[in-house]
């Protein structure tokens, strides 16, 4: 968190929330289909704000360098990519005969007997188990041991995924043991036994990687379900552990919370002692069940008491980390047990931890769980600031716990710097959304409970920004600028994001406070937005929260706003009310300087009777002027008809005496406009 500022500082918020799709994973029904999308950048209003952003994820206490991008890295990382299948994940079928492969692949790496030797361990959960991984793994390195965590998905290099000691392993020795599995399958593979896929090659690397480094524990993160899982290979872990159970992966986990709780209780064992935290009732009696058939031990913990940790912070934050935290804990006194080192598990206090699980637990450090990232650039100016708070909540139930953390952390920190939102009032302070799913997520189940949590607890957005994910990637505090030219990119499924965001905002109204905005923009790109965003956090402070309308020449405040192409329009400016709920709802931007705007399908069916209705001559364009000349009036400074994917008609209006003229020149009515922005000879 940052040093508090002065109240006339302005400061930017950040929430980010962005979620990878696995793949092969089938799209939400409201994803558009691939080909004919709308391709623009928006141009997003000009004002200061706070960002939310999903999920970002770092464990240990420090990391190295990032990669190097050296040839045979990236070769690599070539080999790797090819292991992804594109198979529909709802083909679970053959699950099982295809899990059983993983036995033949430890015989060709030779790893039966060192998975064997391995000091396991094994958690499973829909929510939480990264989390408690690392919370384990911090506890047991502080207590002197060497160890091993493997984790999923990482975020910007798969060497994420392996940390040794708390440390991403080093690229030289990830080159090293990838080219060494990696050519060992490559000769047995073949026919009946095909090379591992992705997730697969990653867990046979990870046990690779433990063996040789001879680590005394080895932390295993389940990837998704566990009976199948790769992790699950290891037949005799140390200590079994389930965190939260809930509705995640349901094409292949099973559409009820019985049959979740069968696949994640696939990971206990006979005989190997096992924990899970409070459950639904429904998911509580199948795992108590699997534990019974297995004569398994199946203690349930509770989530730690400050006083037990001295009154020392948690490293990840978050009221929830403090059940992930209780779960961590039983499961290294369970290993240590195990291990004979009871001689750590003594505490200072009867009602404390030892003070190695207290500095464990304390200097847990995870990307993307509720992380809080100053942006070091704009820090640095005297006048401003951005901050990102970061977290990837990817169900309902993570979107209502992450808007709780990121009202209660925003609201303490304005209480410190005296700067609290005051509407109109040139407030320091502006909140802004920035917010991806992949379209196997379903945001009509993510983004209300976003959004109502948030407004119950008075927090309100002053924007939403949709952008899609990205290979490419700038450092913070990266002065380097997206590249000018881009190929094109496939927006169609964050402005579906958008138009869902839009949708609760005007259906809820009540939700949204006066201080909130209701608009929101699509980026293409998430250097983009950053690049934007740090503008916007760096202009003028006595210019940032007004602007002069370019209708009615007007000063007006941001909120009362609507921006085109960078030209700011006052709302009341836009009277046609068609006009005016498409304005709020679409992107902006411009052709070769003509403003327009896109009308709804639902509008150009009312009009036309048809949703594709294409014109290609100017001749016929004209004369569908006729109805739609309730959108030329001077108030309605442009409108464009969205005719289908790949055809605008721009109307533009300008005032004249008595009226908007008629004519073709004072009309400015175009010829058609093509996906790549380039328009034929006008009419």
């Amino acid at each position: 968190m940052p040093p508090p500022r002065l109240a006339h500082l302005r400061r930017t918020s950040l929430l980010l929330l962005h979620h990878h799709r696995c793949a092969g994973a089938p799209p939400h029904p409201l994803a558009p289909s691939s080909g004919g999308s709308l391709l623009r950048p928006p141009q997003p209003p000009p004002h200061p704000f706070q960002l939310l952003v999903p999920r970002v994820a770092m464990a240990g206490v420090a990391q190295p360098g990032v990669a190097t991008g050296s040839a045979e890295y990236e070769e690599v990382l070539g080999c790797l990519s090819s292991l992804i299948t594109q198979r529909v994940r709802a083909d679970t079928g053959n699950r099982g005969n295809q899990w059983e492969l993983m036995d033949k692949y430890l015989q060709i790496l030779e790893l039966e007997e060192p998975i064997a030797r391995l000091k396991v361990v094994h958690v499973a959960g829909t929510k939480g188990k990264g989390s408690t991984c690392t919370f384990a793994e911090s506890i047991l390195r502080l207590c002197g041991f060497r160890t091993g965590l493997f984790t999923s998905p990482h975020l910007i290099d798969v060497r994420e995924r392996f940390r040794l000691d708390g440390l991403d392993i080093s690229e030289e020795k990830f080159i090293s043991y990838f080219w060494w599995c990696w050519n060992k399958l490559k000769d047995k593979t073949g026919g009946d036994i095909p090379m591992p896929a992705y997730f697969r090659f990653l867990a046979l690397l990870a046990f690779k990687i433990f063996s040789d480094e001879k680590v005394d524990v080895a932390v295993l993160e389940v990837g998704l379900g566990g009976k199948y899982d790769a992790t699950n290979v290891v037949k005799a872990p140390v200590v079994c552990g389930i965190s939260s159970l809930g509705y995640d992966h349901m094409e292949i986990l099973g559409n009820t919370l019985r049959e979740i709780a069968g696949e994640k209780a696939g990971i206990l064992k006979k005989g190997v002692p096992a924990y899970t935290v409070p459950q639904p009732e429904e998911a509580m009696s199948v795992l108590k069940h699997r534990a019974s058939e297995l004569g398994v031990p199946l203690q349930v913990v509770q989530p730690l008491d400050q006083h037990q940790l001295d009154d020392q912070p948690l490293g990840l934050h978050g009221e929830h980390q403090y059940m992930n935290a209780g779960l961590a804990v039983a499961l290294v006194n369970t290993w240590l047990q195990k291990q004979g080192h009871f001689n750590i598990l003594h505490a200072k206090h009867s009602f404390t931890l030892p003070d190695q699980f207290i500095k464990g637990l304390s200097s847990a450090c995870l990307q993307g769980r509720a992380q809080i990232v100053p942006d070091p650039d704009v820090l640095s100016k005297d006048n401003s600031s951005l901050i990102f708070y970061l977290d990837g909540a990817h169900s309902p139930e993570s979107m209502e716990i992450c808007a709780r953390w990121f009202s209660c952390v925003t609201k303490k920190d304005e209480e410190q710097t005296g700067s609290l939102d005051q509407p109109h009032m040139g407030s320091n302070s502006r909140k802004i959304l920035l917010f991806n799913c992949m379209s196997v997520r379903d945001p009509q189940r993510l983004l209300p409970s976003l959004l109502a949590t948030c407004a119950r607890n008075g927090l309100h957005f002053d924007h939403a920004l949709f952008v899609p994910n990205q290979s490419q990637y700038n450092k913070l505090g990266s002065h380097a600028s997206p590249p000018s030219e881009r190929a094109q990119i496939d927006l169609s499924w964050q402005l579906s994001l958008q138009r869902v965001w839009e949708g609760l905002l005007h259906s809820h109204k009540g939700l949204n406070g006066a201080n909130s905005s209701t608009t929101s923009s699509v980026f293409e790109s998430l250097p983009l937005a950053i690049k934007w965003l740090r503008e916007t956090a760096q202009q003028d402070q006595s210019t940032s929260f007004q602007d002069k309308c370019n209708a009615c020449d007007k000063t007006v405040h941001f909120i009362d706003l609507l921006t085109a192409d960078s030209i700011p329009y006052h709302k009341s400016c836009f009277k046609c009310s068609h006009c005016k709920g498409t304005l709020s709802m679409c992107n902006y931007s411009s052709m070769d300087g003509v403003l327009y705007c896109k009308t709804h399908f639902e509008q150009l069916f009312k009009e036309t009777g048809t949703f594709n209705k294409n014109f290609p001559s100017g001749a016929k364009a004209n004369s569908e002027q006729v109805s739609h000349s309730h959108c030329l009036s001077k108030d309605n400074l442009f409108f464009n008809l969205h005719l289908d994917q790949n055809t605008y008609f721009c109307y533009e209006a300008k005032e004249k005496k008595g009226g908007i003229g008629t004519s073709k020149k004072n009309h400015g009515l175009m010829a058609p406009i093509t996906k790549d922005n380039q328009r034929s000879q006008a009419v």
